[in-house]
């Protein structure tokens, strides 16, 4: 197929879409807010309802062949028309004002880098960026014919083997990794070759948790679900699982000549969210905050194959700075917290096991009854907001002559739409003491057959997050990311 997704950014991919409705904007005479699936995203009056679009969100980046070939760059050197703005420039028939006004219409607003950034306008927040068609086909030709209508819904990151959007990763602050990111590989070969006790599947990275907008069609009126409190904080996975034994030179030579060696053994590791950070022997894994948390909640994982996924948040460990900009959680400074969100056990005939949210909350609270008064603070349980059928928070009904896909579609909008103004989405968060906002909410289905979980972020949230990267301020697992990208 032409397009395709690589699923390295799932929830930065392009998705194709079909506009439900269009609101008008008051005192603007160009822009109009197209209503998409469940967001309502701001596009030129030239979209109308009905048509067939492509939607990019937000912190995502636009390949340089479409920004230019469409002239949607600010700069205008960078588009395809650049020589068409310089013959308006050298005109001596035009004044200056005319000139200005001519070429604000012959380029776009994006920034030299890219990049889709959350835009506000009426007291409503526009979370991306939609392209036409007609605006695909012309930096695509090969899109020309492409049955669009019949993919709606259809998500992809790459054309012919092209990426086309990715997320947007602020350049790494580690100096000494920029500079031999791009080396020949000679830095990296000159790496000592260490003994890996990780089998990856008995330690398996956690799942991205899906955008709400991209995957609420998986959700009916019926499911039951928790929704809990998302806290912005960084993650970390400790596990007692069975790991690869390190075995002397003698084993070795018995192992050879076919006698019973035991090659495996049980051993505890923890992860932030991409790396393994005492996968290797010898490794110095000693990272914070991620092993002062591992150090504390290994103690009380005792069954093997247990594997706990959970958040980090307040300070980086003896220090004044939060682990995230602001976000303390009650935390004073130099004290973290750890907030287990995910548990993972295996039965009896070794499948694996998810906790209940409720499990996972009866888990923590134990292992806080069972510490010391002092050390009670380090741990916070899950902060459950609502728990039972969706259709308690948005009824279901089907309006007469309505078929049940339009009735079930428009309650998947009012839901979103009610979602987005409760649990004090768009409030300051209560858990901190600091005045920063509520970064979203989790919600997963109970007894779920697909181990996943859906979130919605607030848009002051995101609004927050987009003003750290215009600074060139990036998170913890955003550098992280940045520096394996």
């Amino acid at each position: 197929m032409i397009l395709s997704n690589s699923n390295k950014y799932p929830n930065y991919a392009a998705t194709i879409r079909k506009v439900d409705s269009i609101t008008p904007i008051q005192g603007f005479d160009n822009l109009v807010y197209a209503r998409i699936g469940v967001e309502n995203v701001l596009v030129s009056k030239d979209v109308h309802m009905g048509d067939i679009v492509v939607f990019v969100p937000q912190e995502s980046v636009l390949a340089d062949k479409y920004l230019s070939l469409n002239n949607l760059y600010i700069d205008y050197p960078l588009n395809a028309n650049a020589a068409d703005v310089v013959k308006v420039m050298e005109r001596t028939d035009l004044s200056d004002e005319d000139k200005k006004n001519q070429v604000k219409h012959m380029r776009g607003y994006f920034g030299s880098n890219g990049r889709v950034t959350l835009l506000k306008i009426r007291g409503m927040y526009s979370p991306g960026y939609i392209a036409t068609i007609a605006s695909m086909e012309k930096a695509y030709p090969e899109l020309e014919g492409f049955d669009w209508e019949k993919n709606d819904g259809f998500t992809f990151d790459t054309i012919n083997g092209e990426l086309f959007c990715w997320k947007y990763l602020v350049k790494p602050k580690n100096e000494f990794h920029n500079k031999h990111k791009r080396s020949s590989g000679k830095y990296q070969n000159k790496k000592k070759k260490k003994f890996d006790y990780l089998i990856p599947q008995n330690f398996p990275a956690h799942y991205n948790t899906s955008q709400l907008r991209d995957t609420i069609q998986y959700l009916e009126p019926k499911d039951v679900v928790d929704i809990t409190v998302k806290i912005h904080g960084t993650s970390v996975i400790v596990g007692y699982v069975k790991c690869n034994r390190y075995l002397t030179l003698w084993e070795k030579v018995k192992k050879f000549f076919g006698f019973n060696v035991e090659d495996t053994e049980y051993r505890m590791l923890y992860s932030s969210r991409n790396v393994v950070l005492n996968r290797y022997k010898d490794a110095d894994g000693k990272k914070p905050p991620y092993y002062q948390v591992y150090d504390f909640i290994r103690h009380h994982i005792n069954d093997r194959n247990m594997i706990v996924h959970g958040e980090i948040c307040g300070y980086v460990p003896g220090s004044n700075e939060c682990i995230q900009k602001d976000h303390d959680y009650g935390a004073e400074p130099g004290d973290w917290k750890f907030m287990p969100y995910r548990i993972v056990d295996r039965n009896v005939e070794g499948a694996a096991v998810e906790y209940t949210v409720g499990d996972v909350i009866d888990w923590t609270t134990k292992v806080i009854e069972c510490l010391p008064d002092d050390k009670k603070k380090y741990i916070m349980p899950l902060e459950r907001v609502f728990h039972g059928p969706l259709e308690e928070i948005v009824p279901f009904k089907q309006e007469y002559g309505e078929s049940y896909n339009d009735a079930l579609n428009r309650w998947r909008a009012d839901l979103y739409s009610k979602l987005q103004n409760s649990y004090g989405l768009e409030e300051l968060e209560p858990m901190c003491k600091n005045k920063v906002p509520r970064e979203g909410i989790v919600i997963r289905k109970t007894h779920d057959l697909i181990a996943r979980a859906f979130k919605l972020k607030s848009n002051a949230h995101y609004a927050l997050a987009k003003a750290s990267h215009d600074k060139g301020i990036a998170d913890m697992e955003e550098d992280q990311e940045a520096e394996q990208a």
